[in-house]
């Protein structure tokens, strides 16, 4: 594995800050679901302005999906990996079907998801349990 090189990990790293605070105020300051709320409005839009957000870079900036491309580094691995990871994990499902890989993207995306809400609820339950 290549050591990663400096100029890359300032650009993801300002990106993801800058990712970061957007999904803040989009997903909480601005639309964030209090308390209680039967849905959580913030959350939903973040992912799908993520979503949306990676398919244009990845067209635009990284047509090929190379990942040494300084803008895909800033944009799509710090900007919308700040704001959202659903992005990163949609584009890499979208490639997978891409390259006749439909059935591999499907295990990816379900096992992913289902996956990610057991761990999610395992995770909550073992920290509440150990306070």
């Amino acid at each position: 594995m290549a050591t990663p090189h400096l100029p890359n990990l300032l650009l993801a790293g300002t990106g993801a800050a800058i990712g970061g605070i957007l999904r803040y105020l989009i997903g909480f300051a601005w639309l964030g679901a209090p308390a209680g709320a039967a849905f959580p409005w913030g959350t939903f839009l973040v992912n799908l302005t993520g979503c949306l957000a990676v398919g244009l870079f990845a067209a635009f900036v990284a047509p090929t999906g190379l990942s040494t491309d300084r803008r895909m580094v800033f944009l799509i691995v710090g900007v919308l990996g700040g704001y959202t990871t659903f992005s990163g994990f949609a584009l890499e499902v979208f490639r997978m079907i891409e390259n006749g890989k439909a059935a591999q993207a499907i295990v990816y995306l379900g096992a992913t998801n289902s996956l990610c809400v057991f761990l999610a609820f395992a995770g909550l339950k073992l920290g509440r349990a150990l306070q």
